[in-house]
């Protein structure tokens, strides 16, 4: 397994994650679904290193997270797309310098390297080259998420955690979002997790899926077997 998490406990004002425990395989794409609020966010968060378990334990490629205390290279090997691309991104820098500030922060690549590595992220999303001068601000929702994705990959991660990356963008939008992430994932070898309240988008590109509720995983399958765990995500 590349990512593990283990009887995970989380509480805000409220319990969060109760007993949580989760696996992702090598080169795999785990779907995680549950309703608005359910806490998959939380998990996403305690999956970056952005907040800390009260209890139970995290793993990267078989080790513990307290085992990485120089985040350069744990960032190296995980990345994260969050939710709301257009507010992921400085406005006040360009595509190119949002591209470039990973690979300045967690890589020794020299200007060239740099340079070679954007063009091969802008390629890899399907962007042109002549959005590299451009504000985010300028960019469309589905051009903003392709920007993220870039910067997510450029460093070559082994893991990528996904935070509902198509939910503010229109239906052939979201379509074209979910193929590019298939494509992605297969051309990288990296491991997703994609979260998304979205059972059907995660039954499109996803090896296996699991149901968060009630603070723990609640139910697993298989794209084929989604019937199964329709229900899970409605209830309350």
């Amino acid at each position: 397994m590349i990512w593990q998490a283990e009887q995970i406990e989380k509480s805000y004002r409220h319990k969060v994650l109760s007993g949580l425990s989760l696996a992702v395989g090598n080169n795999e794409i785990v779907g995680l679904a549950g309703a608005s609020g359910c806490g998959k966010t939380t998990l996403a968060q305690l999956a970056m290193r952005l907040e800390r378990p009260d209890a139970g334990q995290l793993f990267f490629d078989g080790r513990n997270y307290t085992e990485y205390p120089d985040r350069k290279a744990f960032y190296r090997q995980v990345q994260m797309v969050f939710q709301h691309a257009g507010e992921a991104m400085n406005s006040r820098w360009t595509v190119r310098s949002i591209l470039e500030e990973p690979l300045r922060n967690l890589t020794q690549e020299t200007p060239a390297g740099r340079a070679e590595r954007i063009d091969q992220a802008l390629d890899a999303v399907r962007l042109p080259s002549a959005l590299l001068g451009e504000s985010p601000r300028n960019l469309s929702g589905g051009q903003a998420q392709r920007v993220n994705l870039a910067r997510a990959l450029i460093c070559r991660p082994r893991f990528v955690i996904l935070d509902e990356p198509t939910s503010a963008l229109d239906a052939a939008v979201q379509r074209q979002i979910l193929q590019l992430l298939r494509e992605l994932q297969a051309g990288s070898g990296a491991s997703f997790l994609l979260i998304s309240h979205d059972l059907k988008a995660l039954g499109e590109v996803a090896d296996r899926i699991a149901v968060l509720q009630d603070g723990r995983i609640v139910g697993e399958c298989h794209p084929g077997q989604l019937d199964r765990l329709e229900k899970l995500t409605t209830r309350k």
